[in-house]
């Protein structure tokens, strides 16, 4: 929600992800998000096999390099390039989002805000977990990491004249209309 600061910013709360990794049951490391958890392979090893399950239920399995979960502030990043939706950063929700995976069927999907995922590494080499693309820690077969939204947000202060749209706008170039000439 956003609110005016003394006339001068505007003030935005933004969501936060936390991300527990399980070893045996075990929490064995735990990090904040703004932007993404990410379970992926490491850039020498073939594809991992996530299962996915949300708020304890079965979702399904996938090999992939690699599975996203995003909150809205994150769906910019590197969820928008592995082809999830971008969210608006005032909707209560995240998204899931395969990284190159091997069904064409397995899609991005939002979920609301209170869903728990769980990412249970079930085969791969080498797999870790990273938090705002920092790695916090390499990953073994049967290692769960839990991701909730978390009870912390981050504050952002936005100028006068602040406009989300405009932002991306000028960052993914939807002022510019394609070039229709042949040869380019």
């Amino acid at each position: 929600m956003a609110a005016i600061l003394d006339g001068d910013f505007e003030i935005e709360d933004r969501a936060l992800l936390d991300a527990t990794t399980l070893r045996r049951g075990k929490p064995i490391f735990q990090s904040p998000a703004l932007n993404d958890v990410t379970v992926s392979r490491s850039s020498r090893a073939g594809m991992i096999e996530v299962e996915v399950k949300v708020d304890g239920g079965f979702m399904y399995s996938e090999r992939s390099d690699g599975m996203i979960v995003a909150t809205p502030t994150g769906s910019t990043a590197y969820s928008l390039s592995a082809n999830g939706p971008i969210l608006h950063p005032s909707l209560q929700g995240m998204v899931l989002v395969p990284v190159a995976p091997q069904a064409l069927s397995n899609r991005p999907i939002v979920l609301p805000d209170h869903a728990v995922v769980e990412l249970h590494v079930i085969d791969g080499r080498n797999p870790r977990v990273n938090c705002d693309m920092q790695a916090f820690g390499e990953l073994q077969r049967d290692d769960v990491v839990v991701v909730r939204r978390s009870a912390d947000s981050s504050r952002f202060l936005h100028p006068p004249g602040y406009s989300y749209y405009a932002t991306l706008r000028s960052k993914l170039n939807w002022h510019e209309m394609p070039n229709l000439k042949p040869g380019r």
